[in-house]
């Protein structure tokens, strides 16, 4: 017989072993989307001082010029609290994702005692333990971006939870919780939009058929959309925004007809087989990994046949087996908006995307787990699971083991990258971003010979990513850095003019042909391509340092020194830029003024200049 403390103690075994799998990851690194949404971010850079523009901006406005169509302030909220108090360290955030991450697990375990008060305590820890040892939920933890994944489910769990009490007793402090949770959540990220069609689905299933009482609320979760929706409209000029997909990123934007749902239904069967099975998870999948797909292929024929069974499964035991067809239901809404059917989003497959939908496969695996060891007893005793035991704790230890093993693969970026490329080796942004992180480690290694190594290695995988999408700026413009610092200019140069003539805005190949151009001398013809890049990004402060450059070697201290003084109101941590003021002020025989800003170059890096 379980107890309510028995119960209690049951809720907390999930967030103990999402502690087990993930503190490894309190040491590691930024990765990935890191660098732009925290790293580069100076929207989040300003800490508190920052709030008010991420909460009336675009996402990407503190790291890019370009408009998109994302409206997520309070993931870069919690981003700008973490900056102010812990300046550009990567440890307490990775520690608060997995804090947040254990609160989740526990949160599920609770929604689901709630939603299903007289279920067994044994069947909600089968699918909250799934729930927190599969692999699928790595990135989501271990990249501290991630982190606006983690809150929209957790305020998206708590709103479910809060608009039950609100069915339950129609008291109205439900009701005002469920507004602000829910807009929480999807100021968080707005995927979770979905749950505007689960929330009546759960209290039609689990609570009755009162219309007018499930109508009531869902008024809510309408209110939370509503004022979402004003804000975004006032932060982005318009509901959607503004922002191209490009065929790189999502490969059905340059599909359409029959093969366009094929491929969708395809893209969607490698989901599922991912959830099943997660054995090769990356970061990227983006062109290259995964083409078009026709009618007999096999991720096709999967996907055809495995959602076909769900609507049909669904359909027969909705109203008889409800947690069945809630949990089908449930992953079928959550998933419709990562699909591309509804609408097209910026990617065709992202491990990070089933985060909110695996609840519902969870919840569906953890149920048959339950009802095969229930068969032969009217009531669940764990001695007596025999076969059904056996397996839980093989799939249970499997995930487990899995999603150990992928977080460590997060340590850094090449580590992570490292990696990719074999998970992954058909997607040119993974040996992009190897290339690229080659590249940093070329530009921090001690020596030539160690420098030279790095840049070759760049150079290959760059060419790699090259050979699988050759119109790819992002790759043709690091290639262009690699041949840079290999003091192959005039290679470094083609490869620059090829990554401007695909997108002329973009903005490191903008910048590495004006340092090129100083490389050889050429100082008066680079100054136009950094304030090119300046045009592009204003934030941007590498140019701008390389304006204060060029000025400097010029002999033209004035501009020089505006420059670098622009190159640290961008980054203010960026000891160099304080040193080259010094230098300048030095050459203009201001010694007292030189030495007051090696004395604020020092503060930062102590060895500077020494």
């Amino acid at each position: 017989m379980i107890t309510g403390t028995n119960t209690r103690f049951l809720a907390f075994i999930p967030p103990l072993f999402a502690l087990v799998v993930y503190a490894q990851t309190f040491t590691h690194d930024y990765v990935l989307d890191d660098e732009d949404a925290i790293v580069k971010n100076v929207n989040v850079q300003q800490g508190i001082d920052g709030l008010s523009a991420i909460w009336s901006s675009e996402y990407r406005s503190g790291f890019s010029n370009e408009k998109g169509s994302l409206f997520r302030p309070m993931a870069l909220t919690l981003f700008a609290l973490e900056w102010e108090l812990w300046l550009n360290n990567p440890g307490p955030p990775h520690v608060l994702n997995v804090l947040l991450y254990m609160f989740c697990c526990w949160l599920l375990f609770f929604w689901l005692k709630r939603l299903l008060p007289a279920t067994d305590p044994w069947l909600l820890l089968f699918i909250s333990l799934l729930f927190t040892l599969h692999p699928i939920h790595t990135e989501v933890v271990a990249n501290i971006k991630s982190a606006d994944e983690l809150l929209s489910v957790i305020f998206s769990l708590l709103a479910l939870t809060t608009s039950l009490a609100f069915y339950d007793n129609s008291k109205r402090i439900w009701g005002i919780a469920t507004v602000i949770l829910f807009f929480l959540a999807l100021s968080s990220k707005e995927g979770v939009i979905t749950l505007v069609a689960v929330a009546p689905l759960m209290l039609m299933l689990f609570r009755g058929r009162e219309w007018k009482q499930i109508g009531l609320s869902l008024s809510p979760f309408v209110v939370a959309i509503v004022s979402y929706f004003i804000l975004r409209v006032n932060a982005l000029g318009g509901l959607i925004g503004v922002e191209e997909t490009p065929m790189l990123d999502n490969l059905l934007v340059g599909l359409d007809g029959f093969e366009r749902i094929t491929t969708t239904v395809g893209l969607a069967g490698v989901y599922v087989a991912k959830l099943i099975f997660p054995e090769s998870l990356s970061h990227d999948y983006s062109i290259g990994q995964f083409e078009a797909m026709g009618v007999f292929e096999l991720p096709v024929l999967f996907g055809f046949i495995v959602f076909g069974a769900m609507v049909f499964a669904a359909s027969k035991t909705f109203g008889k087996q409800k947690i069945v067809s809630f949990s089908i239901l449930f992953f079928l809404l959550t998933f419709s908006i990562y699909s591309n059917v509804v609408v097209t989003i910026g990617t065709h497959m992202g491990d990070r995307l089933m985060f909110l939908p695996s609840i519902g496969f969870c919840a569906g695996l953890g149920w048959l787990f339950w009802k095969w060891a229930t068969l032969k007893t009217e009531v669940f005793q764990w001695r007596k699971m025999g076969v059904a035991g056996l397996f839980f704790l093989l799939i249970s230890t499997m995930y487990g083991v899995k999603s150990f093993n992928r977080a460590g693969e997060w340590k850094d970026e090449l580590t992570l990258y490292t990696a990719d490329v074999k998970n992954a080796p058909n997607s040119t942004r993974t040996h992009y971003r190897l290339g690229l992180t080659m590249n940093k480690q070329g530009l921090l290694a001690k020596n030539d010979g160690a420098k030279k190594r790095w840049f070759e290695s760049a150079k290959k995988e760059l060419g790699l990513a090259l050979e699988i999408y050759p119109d790819f700026s992002d790759a043709l413009g690091e290639m262009g850095l690699s041949l840079q610092n290999l003091g192959e200019y005039e290679q470094a140069q083609a490869y620059n003019r090829r990554a401007l003539k695909i997108n002329p805005n973009h903005v490191s190949a903008n910048n590495n042909t004006g340092v090129v151009y100083f490389l050889q001398g050429e100082v008066e013809e680079a100054i136009p391509h950094f304030e090119r890049t300046l045009e592009i990004n204003p934030n941007y402060r590498e140019a701008a340092g390389n304006l204060g450059t060029c000025y400097g070697t010029l002999g033209q201290y004035e501009p020089a020194i505006k420059w670098f003084r622009r190159s640290i109101e961008i980054d203010p941590s960026h000891a160099q830029s304080y040193f080259f003021i010094a230098l300048t002020y030095q050459n203009m025989g201001e010694q007292a003024l030189s030495d007051e800003w090696i004395a604020k170059a020092r503060q930062i890096d102590p060895n500077i200049g020494k």
